[in-house]
């Protein structure tokens, strides 16, 4: 069972989560309309389309490092390569 301290840490990280989901998918949406003014809904549909196939291996793979190399490792990897690179 969770202990009180866990599920109120649970809680903030659900909300924190759930703010920047919400503050930054209106700017993803614009950005993919207006890269396409012609082709709005068809642009729209794409960049949807785009980030499920891209979710579905990544999470696979995470799954994959989770088993070989716990928690520890597999968030470490995930952070390592949502990095951008430096610019020279």
């Amino acid at each position: 069972m969770c202990n009180r301290t866990g599920a109120a840490s649970l809680l903030i990280l659900i909300v924190i989560y759930g703010a920047y989901y919400g503050l930054t998918e209106g700017a993803e949406k614009a950005w993919s309309r207006t890269s396409c003014p012609v082709l709005s809904r068809p642009s729209l549909r794409l960049y949807h389309g785009a980030v499920g196939l891209a979710a579905l291996p990544a999470s696979l793979l995470f799954g994959v490092f989770l088993e070989g190399l716990a928690a520890r490792g597999a968030f470490t990897i995930g952070a390592c390569l949502g990095q951008r690179p430096r610019q020279s």
